[in-house]
């Protein structure tokens, strides 16, 4: 007796699960005309095969590159078909992604560790060329703000990394393009201190997507950029 197939939707976007008879599965018959099989299923109840049937394992997020099929039989008679549709972003990309973020979070540090440092030891003055590094790390900044749409970013990261890139296009106004003398103003100081370390603690949670071994490092380095920062500030004034 043929079923019409069914449909159930599982946990997982763009998957379907369907039951089918298998027509290649043989059963001799028994007495009364009825097969093997048939005697069982009709102890099956359609719920129970619904859940047998959800109980299927999840697609790997490995998989969300392409198109995948996994099969699995039973005594029943029946071949579930699991269909996994591809990811328009890709898992591959995604971790990409969050690599670059904890990448240039660590540049970020590291770049800020080297220019205060650079003026405790040798006094060097505001818009000298050893901070282009960090002022070059607002374009891969700005690619990540272009790709956090089509990969799904919450609002919060949003807010990270353009606290991040505002510090940094605010320093560049100010030391780099006109020159002003905006440290002798304390309101001044203070909102770009304020702005500074919040773009920097936001990069502590775009370098916790790609791990914690990243979220670590970041922490680390955010702490020594703190600290070398004020006593940098104690020593030049700047």
């Amino acid at each position: 007796m043929s079923r019409r197939p069914r449909r159930f939707r599982i946990g997982v976007a763009g998957t379907e699960v369907r039951s089918r008879p298998n027509l290649l599965q043989s059963v001799p018959p028994t007495a009364g005309g009825r097969t093997a099989a048939a005697g069982r299923h009709a102890h099956r109840s359609p719920v129970h095969e619904r859940e047998r049937s959800q109980r299927l394992p999840a697609p790997d997020r490995n998989t969300a590159g392409g198109d995948v099929a996994l099969v699995s039989g039973s005594s029943s008679g029946t071949v579930d078909l699991v269909h996994v549709t591809s990811d328009p972003v890709g898992g591959f990309v995604t971790e990409r992604l969050d690599l670059l973020g904890a990448v240039v979070a660590l540049l970020i540090y590291v770049s800020s560790l080297i220019v205060f440092s650079a003026r405790v030891m040798f006094d060097l003055p505001p818009g000298h060329w050893i901070g282009i590094p960090f002022l070059l790390t607002a374009f891969p900044l700005g690619v990540l703000l272009f790709k956090a749409p089509s990969a799904g970013r919450p609002l919060l990261y949003y807010i990270q990394v353009g606290l991040m890139l505002a510090s940094i296009v605010v320093l560049f106004l100010l030391d780099y393009a006109y020159g002003v003398a905006w440290r002798d103003t304390q309101w001044a100081v203070v909102s770009f201190v304020v702005l500074y370390f919040a773009g920097m603690g936001g990069m502590i949670g775009v370098a916790s997507r790609a791990g914690h071994a990243w979220t670590i490092s970041a922490v680390g380095l955010f702490l020594a950029t703190a600290i070398m920062a004020f006593v940098q500030r104690a020593v030049t004034g700047l």
